[in-house]
Formats: structure tokens, sequence, C-alpha cells
């Protein structure tokens, strides 16, 4: 949902840049973001059982519904063993270097694509229009990585396709002359499919991190690493390398690459997790040892190593 919240804002975001040129006077624009961002920190509830607006019944109907993957809802008790088990556990790390290399794409084309427009002789105001079709791309690409991947449960595989057709777009907008316009457009429209990276990076890490300690870390760790793709990507933009910015597109077409990599690379491991688990059931069942059943073990505040139940969501 957050993928493709974030693939519907740009379209809408193109057109208010194109409005926002429009504007005469000191008008704060900035000021709509700050209001914006007050709102949602303090305004949208912290859990179900917080909210107002539905009945008893229908807050216990939400949480039983997190109860399949096993990964329980809050607990406030501090646990250094999960911040252990998050530092030894490779999906964490797989799932940090992904977001960097993800959002390090994904701060030049929100930043930049504009400007490498504008550089395609587009004037100012059309160009903001044309990054229009780049938000449409991007919700496209989540709708159909989401639906794909539950038809034939492996997210993953999808992504590093849109990854392999991203890191395409990437190869046109890098080098393809400047005369062949209809060309850099569509690189760049193909280079905004590697959105679906950060909605499969934010579904695995809700669905497949266990531990309530452990998963409040793992998403801090996320979310700081994707605002240092956001930090770092701008920054490949030099003054220097224009008006082509030849040595950005090639950044941008190596980490697209990577992206691809490692999206497979987190495909394999869920595997062959999940091969461990149903190898490690498969001997306590022969050996008499796996009869005994544990009541609401979704409610226990477990890790995932220990949770011999919890199977891996391939996304």
């Amino acid at each position: 949902m957050i993928g493709i919240l974030e693939a519907a804002c740009a379209v809408f975001n193109a057109r208010n840049q194109h409005v926002v040129h429009q504007i005469r006077g000191n008008a704060a624009i900035w000021a709509c973001c700050w209001s914006l961002g007050t709102h949602v920190y303090l305004c949208p509830p912290d859990s179900p059982m917080d909210m107002s607006w539905p009945t008893e019944a229908e807050k216990r109907a939400a949480i039983q519904r997190v109860r399949v993957n096993q990964t329980g809802i809050k607990n406030t008790h501090y646990k250094w063993k999960q911040l252990r088990e998050l530092v030894v556990d490779p999906q964490i790390w797989l799932l940090t270097f992904l977001i960097v290399v993800t959002s390090l794409t994904s701060g030049v084309i929100s930043f930049y694509s504009t400007t490498l427009f504008h550089n395609f002789g587009f004037s100012a105001l059309r160009s903001s229009l044309l990054n229009m079709p780049s938000g449409a791309v991007s919700l496209l690409s989540c709708l159909v990585t989401a639906y794909l991947g539950h038809k034939y449960n492996n997210r993953a595989l999808c992504t590093t396709v849109f990854c392999c057709l991203a890191a395409m777009g990437s190869t046109l907008m890098s080098f393809l002359p400047a005369s062949q316009r209809a060309g850099l457009l569509a690189g760049i429209y193909l280079a905004n499919m590697q959105t679906v990276t950060l909605f499969l990076v934010f579904c695995l890490t809700t669905a497949n991190v266990a531990g309530h300690t452990k998963r409040v870390a793992a998403n801090a760790l996320i979310n700081g690493a994707f605002s240092l793709g956001n930090i770092i990507g701008p920054q490949l933009f030099q003054a220097k390398d224009a008006p082509r910015y030849i040595p950005a597109k090639i950044v941008l077409l190596v980490t697209q690459i990577a992206t691809a990599v490692i999206a497979a690379a987190l495909r394999v491991y869920y595997g062959y997790q999940n091969r461990l688990r149903d190898e490690r059931e498969r001997r306590e069942r022969e050996a008499g040892e796996g009869k005994e059943v544990v009541v609401n073990i979704e409610w226990l505040n477990r890790m995932c190593f220990f949770c011999s139940f919890l199977r891996s969501l391939i996304y």
C-alpha cells in the first residue's frame, strides 16, 4: 500500500509542480508540506486498538487478521536478544542494502527528472507535466507486481524483472544521442519502474520480521537507509557534468542492476530458510518431538529464529 500511494502521489506532485511554476508572489508553498506532515505525525493512531471509530468487535477482528504472520502487534518490553538477532540476520542487511540502492535511484529520479526533461529541449512548464507519466508508470508497476506476486507467490521475481526493465531505461538515458528525444523519454519512464522495490522492502519488513523490538529496530534501520540514499542520490548530479550528466546516469544503471541482484538473493534466502524449517519440523515429527501444540504463539513476541511455525513470506 505504501508503494502504491507513493507512486500515486508522484502523478499529482508533477501536476502540482506545474501549478507552482505559475504562482506569482511570495506564497509560502513549503507551508503545505509542513502542514500535511504535522497532521500525519499527530493524527493517525499507532495501532488498531487506538482507533476511535471502530467498535470493540471490529478492533478485535483487525487484530486477529495479523495472527497468521505470527509477528505480533506491540510489546513495550525491550529485548536485547532481539537486537542481537537483528545484527546477525542476513535478511535485515539485504533489505537495508536494497533500500539504499533503491532510494539512491529514486532520489535521482525525484529531484532531477524535471531537469533532464528540460535538457531534452522542453520548457520548464512542459517538463513538469512530462513527469506525470513517470508517476503513472510507478503506480502501474506496483499494481502489476502486487497482482502477479499474489497470484504466483513470487513478488521478488517480479521485482527483479522490473528492475531489469529500469536498468534498460537507464541505458537509454545514458547512451542515446540527445536528438533521440522519444527514446530518452522512454528511458526516464522505464527507470521509474524501480519504485516496486520500495513496495517490496516495506512489505517484507512487516511480514517477515518477528519480535516487537527487532521489528522496531529493523524499521528504524531501513528508514535511515532510505534517507541516506535520498541524500546521496542528488549529489551525483554535478554542475560540471551538465547538461547530460552521464556519470550520474551510469551510477543509476549500476544501482538498478544491483537492486535486481539483491532482490533475487532475497528470494533465494527466503526459500532456503523455509526449507530449513520444513526439514526441522519433519525430523521432529519423525522423532516424536513435534506433538506439543503451542496455543497463541502469535502473541508471545518471539524472534524469527525461534518461531518454528513462521514461514518467510516470499514476495
